[in-house]
């Protein structure tokens, strides 16, 4: 049995007391009563709120790429999960689009964090090799079209399938990865 960490515990009691109340109204008293920590142990691992919201969105995106090391079709399959992920937490993400500082400052977060976590999977399968600046850049530019236009989905901006979301944001970044992995044949 896996014990949870203290990260882990106050990630999930976030996300309880988001289940209920609108993020610009938690406090980082509901979050450590919630669990029964202490603000000092908040402390200890988060600078603040955001600092906690983006170590869930990075740990979960990590999450859905260790599932896939060994898959030569990992970007079509990281895709549907991201997906996935977005429709199962949709709630949670909404609250966090709809209530936060910041609506852009917190997009741009989660594409700075996606950019990097696809950029580290690319540099790792193929070898190390570095990525240019010009790709990194193409890079960047798809990941921001993507986390914008899956925000916009959740928010009921875009009315399209989640199957058309997928496809739309893995046939638009296939080109760039096979491009940057010539050995990704499946994707």
């Amino acid at each position: 049995m896996k014990r949870m960490t203290t990260e882990e515990i106050l990630a999930e009691s976030f996300q309880e007391v988001a289940a209920k109340k609108a993020v610009n109204r938690i406090t980082i008293k509901d979050i450590v009563s919630n669990c029964g920590l202490s603000p000092t142990t908040f402390y200890r691992y988060y600078r603040d709120k955001e600092d906690l919201i983006a170590w869930i969105y990075k740990r979960n995106c990590l999450a859905i790429l260790e599932r896939l090391k060994d898959s030569p079709r990992w970007w079509e399959e990281m895709v549907n999960e991201w997906v996935n992920h977005f429709v199962q937490n949709r709630y949670f993400l909404i609250n966090l689009l709809t209530n936060t500082g910041g609506y852009d400052s917190f997009v741009r977060h989660m594409v700075d964090i996606t950019d990097k976590i696809i950029e580290n999977e690319i540099t790792a399968r193929s070898g190390g090799a570095a990525i240019s600046e010009k790709d990194h850049l193409k890079l960047y530019m798809h990941t921001m079209g993507a986390v914008r236009l899956m925000c916009a989905w959740l928010l009921g901006n875009v009315s399209i399938t989640q199957e058309l979301v997928t496809e739309i944001i893995t046939e638009t970044g296939a080109p760039l990865i096979r491009a940057l992995l010539p050995s990704m044949q499946g994707i």
